[in-house]
């Protein structure tokens, strides 16, 4: 578990919030495609 995330994209931090935020919410298309990813997505 986690308080917080953090998404890096070519080593530099691209986003960042709570998990609720980021996953709800992602608002960088990066963070967007790799929720995306993730098999039964939210």
């Amino acid at each position: 578990m986690s308080d917080r995330i953090l998404v890096m994209n070519d080593g530099k931090i691209i986003e960042s919030g709570t998990p609720e935020e980021v996953l709800s919410n992602p608002r960088d298309p990066y963070t967007q495609r790799l929720i995306k990813a993730i098999p039964g997505n939210f």
